[in-house]
């Protein structure tokens, strides 16, 4: 797409019970799913800009970023106000809309030459649990890499591509090489022409190396994560706690009879936490349809 203007448990608590002063671990369920996108800053300046990008999951690592990108008008940070991904996309139907939400818009290097904006992750990402979209893939292609905590590359088929889609709903979409994973556009500029992916390894570093094939295109990218609720539940022991058998007294005298009892010690303790979700995230859900408007 050319620059322009478009219209487009509570957390879980875990309960762990004391009975005859031992206490027992309880085992965690994971409960319903929420979702964030990513919120960005930016520095620098055309051909070397730098930021960072977040996004709003505990336990979700935060990332850098650099590019030599250059810049125009309508390139950068955009609100998400009028071009977004409905919960009718399938990026939207696992991590919701993105109405509102922040996303980028990027473009080519100096003299239309290939971009390459590279995120560093503070920490490697989790294996699952989160994803990214790449839209506007038309008069372009964009090659997409990644290295692992120990920098070696990540091989092409862990980045998890998902499929591709049109989030304008027109019928053109770009085309996956899952040999050089790189999403390839169709050559003419049009709206909407998108691919999405959901890594299943940790990732250290993630590159993206935009190439013009016509006219002044740019390409955009969001970022999302799953997050958990966790409630746990109390497991009684599978045997009882020993007990100390009591002393065995010298033989009584004949009206002097004398016993024990004893009453276990119970008590509660609560904690509360929140944890990324670390699963393969929900099936896509049906979604509502939202209607998607653009100008220009």
């Amino acid at each position: 797409m050319t620059t322009r203007t478009r219209r487009h448990r509570t957390a879980g608590v875990a309960t762990a019970v004391v009975a005859a002063l031992v206490l027992w671990a309880a085992p965690s369920t994971a409960g319903a799913d929420t979702a964030a996108y990513a919120t960005w800053t930016v520095g620098g300046g055309a051909g070397a800009f730098t930021g960072t990008m977040t996004v709003g999951v505990p336990g979700f690592p935060a990332a850098t970023f650099s590019s030599n990108a250059t810049t125009a008008s309508g390139v950068g940070i955009q609100s998400g106000a009028s071009t977004f991904l409905s919960a009718a996309t399938p990026f939207g139907a696992v991590f919701g809309s993105s109405l509102n939400q922040p996303y980028a818009n990027i473009r080519y290097a100096t003299g239309q030459g290939p971009s390459t904006t590279t995120f560093a992750f503070a920490a490697p990402t989790p294996s699952a649990g989160w994803g990214f979209a790449v839209g506007d893939v038309d008069a372009d292609t964009v090659r997409i890499s990644a290295t692992d905590a120990g920098g070696n590359p990540v091989p092409v088929a862990a980045l998890g591509f998902e499929g591709t889609f049109n989030y304008a709903g027109a019928a053109d979409v770009p085309n996956w090489n899952p040999v050089t994973g790189t999403l390839v556009g169709n050559v003419v500029d049009t709206n909407g022409a998108s691919g999405w992916f959901r890594p299943t390894v940790p990732l250290q570093t993630l590159t993206f190396t935009f190439t013009v094939q016509s006219g002044f295109p740019i390409y955009q990218l969001w970022f999302a994560a799953l997050g958990s609720s966790v409630t746990t539940t109390t497991v009684p022991p599978t045997t009882a706690p020993p007990t100390t058998a009591p002393p065995v007294p010298d033989p009584p005298a004949a009206d002097d009879v004398a016993g024990a009892t004893g009453t276990p010690a119970v008590g509660t303790t609560t904690a509360t936490g929140t944890t990324t979700d670390g699963g393969t995230g929900p099936a896509e859900r049906t979604a509502d349809v939202t209607a998607i408007r653009f100008t220009g």
